[in-house]
């Protein structure tokens, strides 16, 4: 497996690219200069997108060890006291979301 380019990433307009470096290290680009496959506004948008995922990435990582070595208090067996009802209520809920989100790390990470 590969690391990807350490972050921070910015963009300049559809240009992805390393934070304090110069636009020719380029990470990507959202839209080529020489066709019009998508609408400028989306390629703004999916170059916003891009350039958060070094973030993204380690704010899910954080999560989920701290959803794995929270104290939830399960003692009635589903609730979680002091946290808010959801798709992911309770001790099952809270398992398959730390299982969500370990995917998306795999994934990220090129391990699944």
């Amino acid at each position: 497996m590969t690391k990807h380019t350490a972050g921070p990433w910015q963009t300049d307009e559809t240009i992805v690219f390393v934070e304090g470096k110069e636009e020719d290290f380029a990470i990507c680009h959202t839209q080529a200069k020489h066709t019009n496959t998508l609408p400028y506004e989306t390629s703004l948008a999916n170059a916003r997108l891009i350039a958060t995922a070094p973030e993204l990435l380690q704010a899910l990582e954080e999560t989920v060890e701290w959803m794995e070595n929270a104290s939830f208090d399960y003692s009635d067996g589903t609730v979680a006291h002091g946290v808010d009802q959801g798709e992911y209520y309770g001790w099952k809920g809270h398992k398959e979301l730390v299982e969500k989100m370990k995917n998306a790390i795999a994934k990220a990470k090129g391990e699944s």
